[in-house]
């Protein structure tokens, strides 16, 4: 597999909260979004991203990986209530696994799994999000939801809570497959129909840092971290 990956602060914050880890050997890729205070952001993501790969089994399932991210959630939990500095943090995950034949992916709060195959990008990973529960029940369209004051309220994260739920799948792994992880920075400014254009157009090195500098340049109003592994030698897909 070929990974290549890129996070940044951004323009407006201080602090990069974002997370993420790539691991070619394991076939574990992370991007956790981090939230709450100053430092408490940048403390959640690292802190489930470490619980995550401690407790992952060597051979993935749904159950295994809602195990881990279970792990991390406690975790993030406790140290919220320990530390006062620490209250009230927490953060997204968007966990992807390859085994043999197989993507994995587990999911809690807004960081997207994007998978590219034949020319076509699918956002696989479902929204936690106050503005993705109102799409869901149709109270707001497509359009609306681009400008909604609430479109960045997450309605679940890890360590928010002691239980959550997390959303785990599975999916058939081909030659040339490509799975782009993000965090909601890049989102923000640039739409699903430009990440299929640079899939289709530039060099898979190249991605991360294109998506990057296309962020930056239009402003980059939060941190923005990308994510992008392409499977080679692969199952054919027919």
């Amino acid at each position: 597999m070929q990974i290549y990956a890129v996070t940044h602060r951004g323009k407006k914050r201080d602090v990069n909260q974002d997370a993420y880890y790539a691991d070619n050997d394991k076939g574990i890729f992370v991007v956790a979004d981090g939230m709450g205070g100053y430092k408490a952001g940048d403390v959640a993501s690292k802190m489930a991203i470490d619980e995550v790969i401690k407790h992952m089994e060597d051979t993935p399932s749904e159950a295994s990986l809602k195990r881990a991210i279970l792990k991390a959630n406690h975790a993030v939990y406790l140290s919220s209530h320990e530390e006062p500095s620490y209250s009230g943090m927490g953060t997204t995950m968007t966990l992807c696994c390859h085994d043999h034949d197989k993507w994995w992916f587990a999911q809690v709060g807004d960081s997207r799994a994007y998978l590219y195959r034949d020319g076509k990008l699918e956002q696989i990973t479902h929204d936690h999000s106050l503005v993705q529960a109102l799409l869901d029940s149709g109270s707001i369209s497509e359009e609306e939801s681009k400008k909604h004051p609430e479109r960045h309220v997450i309605t679940r994260a890890i360590g928010t809570s002691l239980d959550i739920d997390v959303d785990a799948f599975q999916r058939m792994a081909y030659d040339e497959d490509i799975i782009l992880l993000c965090s909601d920075g890049l989102l923000r400014h640039v739409d699903d129909e430009e990440i299929r254009k640079i899939l289709s157009s530039i060099a898979i090195e190249n991605v991360a840092d294109h998506l990057l500098a296309l962020t930056l340049e239009r402003g980059a109003s939060d941190n923005v971290t990308i994510l992008v592994t392409k499977l080679t030698g692969g199952p054919a897909h027919e």
